[in-house]
């Protein structure tokens, strides 16, 4: 529900003037651009007429969207297929774009399968989910990612010369002294401010510094990837007063009771594990091996040096699975899935993320000179994934 939540939510995605994708540049990124700060969207309060009122409470079109799916999932629970049907017309209604529209076409006629095994996935998220993190949080990624932030990232890259991703990845390692709660806050800012508002959060050490950021930016979406073992009373108290964050358990000895803990409070969460080869993924065990944790998502991550026909061969896997809805849970080849909605949202693709030290990492490895700790999130952009700037 979340995934079509965040397609219903999107009612002016992007594309070029043939309304197909832009090729990808030389580099193999696609181009954004660095845009003044101050002309970004801010968190919080703003000064001047509506003094008080964030940009999500002054935004008529999010609200219409929020109605919408609300009343959507308030469906779910007695009529799934008329529920989702009801979200598909009203992505339908909303967008402008060919390539959403072809999207949503796509689940319109897979959704036709009475047999499909997303309608008990449904079921069980809206009768075991609170609603409003379902809506927050897909409505961020939705309209604020591939809608609203798609746009800016669309006009910053045709003023400025750099990439930039859709999602952002930051390892946040609570350990580290120097990189505290306002560091990661600017980082945030910053990155907002250039149209990104979806992240993905890798927690190490305390997991309390990443617990904290989803709710220094009420309009962004935060997938949080932590070991079970980190998924304490503690942090799930600390996240409940964070409904645009979604926990993501690593699939090891402690994911059941992580996963137990999270479902009784409500949470919509995912399950996610690294690979290197495909044994026991493409023959379906991995998938089997998750389900009685009752995730939204199961996510693959592909180790450093994975052989990329490996890479290929998971992705294929997956995306079979998902078209014949076999398993009642949306799978997911982490880098190769967000590529390809980076694909959709503008020009070409992008993947970008930043280690514990601060350093990045793109889709050609380390860059070195571009650290996070060391200057602005628009610095270290420029310096990696300069692009040229149109003559005027």
């Amino acid at each position: 529900m979340v995934m079509l939540a965040l397609w219903a939510g999107s009612p002016a995605q992007p594309e070029t003037a043939g309304g197909t994708p832009a090729k990808t540049g030389a580099a193999g990124h696609r181009g954004a651009a660095r845009a003044d700060p101050a002309a970004g969207e801010r968190m919080g309060p703003r000064s001047g007429p509506g003094k008080g009122m964030t940009t999500m409470q002054k935004d008529m079109t999010r609200r219409l969207v929020e109605i919408g799916v609300r009343s959507a999932l308030t469906q779910c629970g007695g009529s799934p297929g008329r529920a989702v049907r009801n979200l598909v017309d009203l992505g339908l209604t909303f967008s402008r774009g060919q390539l959403q529209r072809q999207l949503l076409t796509t689940i319109q006629t897979l959704l036709g399968n009475p047999d499909s095994a997303y309608y008990p996935l449904i079921r069980d998220v809206v009768a075991n989910t609170d609603t409003d993190r379902l809506v927050r949080f897909g409505v961020n990624v939705g309209y604020e990612s591939c809608s609203k932030g798609a746009r800016r990232l669309r006009t910053v890259e045709e003023e400025q010369g750099f990439h930039m991703p859709w999602a952002l990845g930051l390892t946040v390692d609570g350990s580290r002294p120097a990189a505290g709660l306002p560091r990661w806050q600017e980082v945030i800012r910053q990155a907002n401010a250039l149209g990104v508002h979806t992240f993905l959060l890798d927690a190490r050490g305390d997991a309390a510094l990443a617990a904290a950021l989803p709710g220094c930016a009420e309009e962004s979406a935060f997938a949080l990837f932590l070991s079970g073992s980190l998924v304490t009373p503690a942090l799930v108290e600390r996240l409940q007063s964070s409904p645009n964050v979604l926990p993501a358990v690593r699939l090891d000895g402690s994911a059941p009771a992580a996963c137990a803990r999270l479902r009784k409070a409500r949470f919509p969460y995912a399950v996610w594990d690294c690979y290197r080869s495909g044994e026991g993924i493409l023959d379906g065990r991995w998938l089997e091996s998750l389900l009685p944790l009752h995730p939204i998502l199961a996510v693959l991550r592909a180790e450093e040096g994975c052989p990329d026909d490996v890479r290929q061969a998971v992705t294929r896997c997956l995306r079979d699975v998902r078209k014949e809805q076999r398993y009642p849970v949306v799978a997911m080849e982490l880098r190769q899935d967000l590529l390809w909605i980076d694909e959709m949202i503008s020009q070409g693709q992008a993947a970008a993320w930043f280690d514990a030290e601060g350093e990045m990492h793109t889709a050609d490895g380390p860059r070195p000179g571009c650290n996070l700790f060391a200057g602005s999130l628009a610095d270290s952009f420029r310096r990696a994934l300069p692009r040229a700037v149109p003559a005027r």
